[in-house]
C-alpha cells in the first residue's frame, strides 16, 4: 500500500513537470519566439561594408563575416563618376581565385566587378577588397552614396541569401578647394581686352603728335 502510495506520487510530480514543459512551450510558440539554436552557417548578412574618409580620400571596406561557409561570389560597387574617382584597390587575398574588372560605367555611375571562386568554405572573417578613392572638386561639402550590391554568393552549390543583397553606404566630404585646384586663372572682375586699350592709346598719341608738328610747321 505504501509502495502503491510513493509510485502515484512520483507519477503526480511527473505530470506536474511534463505539464509545465507543455505551458511553457504553447507560451512561447504563442509569443513567437523560437527555441532553434542559430545556424553558424548562413548568418544573415554574411557580407558587411565600411566607408571613412578624411579630406579628399574615401575608403570602402568590403568584409565577410564569421561561419559564412562562402565559395564563390560576385559583387557590384557603384560609385558616382562625377564625385568619385579610384585610386587603387587592395584585395584581402582570401580566395584561390579573384577577377576584378574596374573599367565599367552605368549611366552616371562607375561599376567596378569583383567575383571570386575557392574549394574551401570560409569559417573566418577577413576582407575582401578595399577601394581607395579620391573625391573630386564637385565633392566637397556633398553626400556621396556608394553602393555595393551582392549579386551571386554561394558555399558549394548552395546558394546563400543575404538578408540584404544591396548595402548603401554615405559619407559626405568636407575639403577645400583652391582656385589653382578649381582650374580657373584668378581675374580682376574686368574681362576687357586691355591690350586693345593700349594700342589705341598709342594711337591718339601718334595722332596728337602730327596735329602739334602741322601746326608748329605753319
Amino acid at each position: 500500500m505504501q509502495r502503491n502510495k510513493i509510485n502515484c506520487q512520483k507519477c503526480y510530480h511527473s505530470f506536474v513537470v511534463l505539464s509545465f514543459v507543455l505551458l511553457a512551450a504553447i507560451l512561447l510558440q504563442s509569443w513567437g519566439i523560437s527555441v532553434k539554436a542559430a545556424d553558424p552557417g548562413n548568418p544573415e548578412q554574411p557580407i558587411t561594408t565600411k566607408i571613412s574618409g578624411q579630406g579628399r580620400n574615401v575608403t570602402l571596406t568590403i568584409n565577410l563575416e564569421s561561419y559564412s561557409q562562402a565559395t564563390s561570389g560576385r559583387l557590384k560597387i557603384r560609385y558616382p563618376k562625377d564625385l568619385l574617382v579610384l585610386s587603387s584597390t587592395q584585395s584581402g587575398n582570401l580566395w584561390k581565385v579573384e577577377d576584378l574588372n574596374t573599367g565599367m560605367e552605368e549611366s552616371t555611375q562607375k561599376v567596378i566587378a569583383y567575383a571570386w571562386a575557392d574549394t574551401e568554405a570560409k569559417t573566418n572573417a577577413g576582407t575582401i577588397l578595399t577601394l581607395n578613392l579620391e573625391a573630386q572638386n564637385t565633392a566637397s561639402g556633398r553626400e556621396i552614396t556608394v553602393e555595393t550590391e551582392i549579386v551571386e554568393l554561394y558555399s558549394q552549390q548552395e546558394r546563400i541569401v543575404p538578408k540584404n543583397d544591396k548595402i548603401i553606404d554615405r559619407l559626405r566630404t568636407d575639403f577645400t578647394v583652391t582656385s589653382s585646384q578649381a582650374g580657373g586663372a584668378v581675374r580682376t572682375g574686368d574681362d576687357t581686352n586691355v591690350a586693345l586699350y593700349v594700342l589705341l592709346g598709342l594711337g591718339s598719341i601718334l595722332v596728337m603728335v602730327g596735329l602739334v608738328r602741322s601746326k608748329v610747321e605753319h
